[in-house]
């Protein structure tokens, strides 16, 4: 049986969180669109999708370890390893070629930023109540979403002026910064979990629940679309000519819907309809959007 968290509503916590998570999502953007066009200089086609899927592969099996490792060292030493190791290969990033070892490198790069997000998540969970998780949640994703739409403007620009080092030191430093105050802020977050499940328990838990398995699906279709959309947009549009800095606009203003709408929904959620139901409307006003550009 699995066992529920303990709530323990901090919003100080909650806000420093916010600021980290913000700051988080800026880093990791910095790289984001370029990651793809890196892979392409090393294997010389637009096939790319190798190098994620190697990188995914190792990343799905970190995660399903990762609570081991909070068990024993406490959620918030994860996420400081995490961060650590995440500067570190943006360090070394800069210093390094184009190269096969340079892809060695980038992917670690993918695989510890993701394991930051999940970790500080975790950390965020500690400090929030359900009674008040679409709200926390909405205003989390939002600031994170708002790092993600200020970066790409200014990473395509860096790209464009000092080619891949500069975008790396810039993601350095930010992230060196991130470190320091997720030290300062949340050194005594050291709740460690007193239990856990196997992952063959996991996925029988998982399986013998349709709902949350429904759930799975949707999110990975979903994760489907946005891994297309990073991947293969931005080398596209470098194949069709157009300059990193447009490409950093374009970017950007794709990005809008996600800082002005997450916190509404997550309010309404909240105080008026719940999840399974914005779920439903959010699909089934895409699909009708879908119809509708077919049409034209």
């Amino acid at each position: 049986m699995l066992n529920k968290h303990k709530e323990k509503l901090n919003l100080g916590k909650i806000n420093m969180i916010n600021i980290l998570s913000l700051l988080l999502g800026f880093s990791a953007a910095l790289t984001v669109y370029a990651i793809s066009s890196y892979f392409k200089q090393i294997s010389g086609s637009d096939n790319v999708a190798v190098f994620y899927i190697l990188t995914y592969i190792i990343l799905l099996a970190a995660l399903l370890n990762l609570h081991r490792i909070i068990r024993i060292v406490g959620k918030s030493i994860v996420f400081f390893i995490c961060l650590a190791l995440f500067a570190a290969s943006a360090g070394v990033l800069f210093f390094l070629p184009i190269s096969t070892i340079g892809v060695g490198f980038l992917i670690f790069n993918i695989i510890v930023s993701a394991l930051c997000f999940v970790s500080k998540d975790v950390i965020l969970e500690s400090y929030s109540t359900d009674s008040m998780s679409g709200r926390i949640r909405g205003l989390h994703l939002t600031l994170m979403n708002l790092g993600y739409v200020l970066a790409p403007f200014i990473s395509m620009q860096i790209l464009s002026r000092y080619s891949y080092r500069g975008v790396f030191a810039g993601q350095f430093i930010v992230v060196s910064l991130i470190f320091i105050l997720a030290v300062i802020s949340l050194r005594q977050t050291k709740d460690k979990t007193s239990y856990g499940i196997g992952n063959k328990q996991l996925f029988q838990h998982i399986k013998t629940r349709k709902n949350l398995l429904y759930i799975y699906y949707i999110s990975f279709i979903l994760d489907m679309f946005y891994f297309l959309a990073v991947v293969y947009v931005p080398i596209h549009l470098r194949n069709l000519g157009m300059p990193w800095g447009t490409i950093g606009i374009i970017f950007t203003f794709m990005l809008l819907p996600f800082i002005l709408l997450q916190y509404p929904i997550g309010l309404i959620a909240d105080t008026k309809t719940g999840e399974k139901k914005l779920i439903i409307f959010a699909f089934s006003q895409s699909q009708q959007q879908f119809l509708f550009y077919k049409a034209i």
